[in-house]
């Protein structure tokens, strides 16, 4: 449920009161995700400290190659995926560029990774007694 709303529900939201939007899910999704990648390797037979670091670098890992599909799409064929632009009065065309393809894809890689850090440093304070 969570998951649904952040995605279709909230992006509608965000993205009529901020160009911005996009980086907070970026930080948001990781964590959603992480909680259901833990969930299922905390049914392998390993301590719950290592599991929580699986997590993260299989959550980060997924985010990275997220941007690669995206950067491979936008090359391929002109989506305009990377980068974030103002959309004109109607919102179906972007019109000019407010962050460039390259600075859109760090900050989007560096705001997955904070999501997914904050999942294992929370992970790890909490389940300390299993270090």
């Amino acid at each position: 449920f969570i998951i649904a709303f952040s995605g279709p529900g909230l992006i509608i939201i965000l993205f009529r009161f901020s160009n911005y939007s996009d980086k907070f899910l970026h930080f948001i999704h990781p964590i959603f995700l992480s909680f259901i990648v833990f969930f299922i390797i905390s049914k392998l037979k390993i301590k719950k400290s290592y599991a929580i670091i699986i997590t993260f670098f299989i959550v980060f890992s997924s985010f990275a190659i997220f941007e690669i599909i995206e950067y491979s799409a936008d090359k391929i064929w002109d989506f305009k995926l990377q980068g974030t632009y103002m959309r004109d009065l109607s919102g179906n065309f972007k019109e000019s560029i407010i962050i460039n393809s390259l600075d859109d894809t760090m900050i989007d890689l560096i705001m997955s990774f904070l999501g997914a850090l904050s999942y294992l440093v929370f992970g790890l304070i909490k389940n300390k007694d299993y270090i």
